[in-house]
C-alpha cells in the first residue's frame, strides 16, 4: 500500500503540550508533501483557531473543522457546513441554564458565550487563541450553531452526556476531545464521515489515508482511515480502536510513524 494522504487532529496530536508544532514533525510533513503526499487537518477547532497552524505548515488542502461539521477550502471558503438548528440550540441553552454548565455556541466563525470572564471562557481562550463575543442567548438574532461545547469537570460532563443521549434519542452526535469538554454536533456529523466525503472529492481512497488522533472525537476518523494511528497520550478507547499506537504529542509521535513509513517505502512517490 502506498499512502497518499495524512490527516491530523490538532490538540494532543499535531500540537505538543505547549500548543506548538515540533520542528521534526513539521519537517517530516514537508518531506511527505515534497514527494506528492497530501496533508490535511481535521480538528474540533474553529477555522479561525486552526488557521495560524495551517499557515505555519504552508498547507494548500481543505480543512475539516468543528469535528466534521464544517469543511473550508484553502482559500477560506466554506465547502459545506452542517449546523444545528433552532430547536436543538434552544434545548442546549435551556440545559445549560438548568445545570449551570458553561456553554459555547458558534455562528459564522464567532465564538459566543454569555460570560466571557469566567474560568471556562478563559480556559477555551487560552487553548483556541480566540476571543469570545459576549451574547445574550435568550435574544440571539439567529438560533443555529455549527457545534456546541460544554466545559466543566469530567464527572459533571459524564452525567450531562447521559442526559443528552437519553433525551435527544439519536438526534445528535456527542463526543469529547478533552476530559473537560463535551462536544455536540448534528446527527451523523463526525470527523470520520466528513473525511469520507472529503477524500471522495479529492480522489483519494480511504485505504490510502493515514489518520492521527488522540481524542474520542477522533474515533470515527481512526476507524475510517487505511492506517489509524493513536498517539501515546490518547484515550484508551482510541488506542484499542487504532491500527497502531505511536509516541505521545510531546515525543514526535507523528514523525516516528512517518519516518518508519519512509524507510519502508510505503508512501506515494517512493519506489
Amino acid at each position: 500500500m502506498k499512502y497518499k494522504a495524512v490527516v491530523l487532529d490538532m490538540d494532543g496530536t499535531l500540537l505538543n503540550s505547549k500548543l506548538e508544532i515540533d520542528v521534526r514533525t513539521a519537517e517530516v510533513l514537508k518531506k511527505f508533501r515534497s514527494i506528492g503526499g497530501k496533508v490535511y487537518i481535521a480538528t474540533g477547532r474553529t477555522y479561525l483557531s486552526l488557521k495560524p497552524y495551517y499557515d505555519i505548515l504552508a498547507l494548500d488542502t481543505p480543512v475539516i473543522a468543528y469535528n466534521g461539521a464544517k469543511v473550508v477550502s484553502c482559500l477560506g471558503e466554506t465547502v459545506f457546513e452542517y449546523p444545528m438548528g433552532c430547536d436543538l440550540v434552544k434545548y442546549f441553552i435551556d440545559l445549560s441554564r438548568r445545570t449551570g454548565i458553561h456553554l459555547n455556541l458558534y455562528q459564522n466563525e464567532k465564538w459566543l458565550v454569555e460570560d466571557p470572564f469566567n474560568k471556562e471562557s478563559e480556559i477555551y481562550e487560552e487553548i483556541s487563541g480566540l476571543s469570545p463575543e459576549e451574547s445574550d442567548f435568550e435574544n440571539l438574532e439567529e438560533y443555529f450553531s455549527t457545534k456546541v461545547l460544554f466545559i466543566s469537570e469530567k464527572e459533571r460532563l459524564d452525567e450531562l452526556r447521559e442526559e443528552i443521549i437519553l433525551e435527544l434519542d439519536g438526534q445528535v452526535h456527542v463526543t469529547a476531545s478533552k476530559p473537560f469538554f463535551l462536544e455536540v454536533m448534528k446527527k451523523g456529523v463526525n470527523k470520520g464521515d466528513t473525511l469520507k466525503k472529503l477524500m471522495e472529492s479529492e480522489g483519494i481512497s480511504l485505504d490510502e489515508v493515514i489518520a492521527f488522533g488522540d481524542g474520542l472525537n477522533d474515533m470515527e476518523m481512526i476507524k475510517a482511515a487505511g492506517l489509524g494511528v493513536a498517539m501515546g497520550n490518547s484515550y484508551e478507547e482510541l488506542k484499542e480502536a487504532a491500527d497502531l499506537i505511536t509516541g505521545d504529542n510531546d515525543s514526535n509521535g507523528i514523525a516516528e510513524v512517518m519516518t518508519n513509513l519512509f524507510d519502508q517505502r510505503c508512501l506515494i512517490g517512493l519506489e
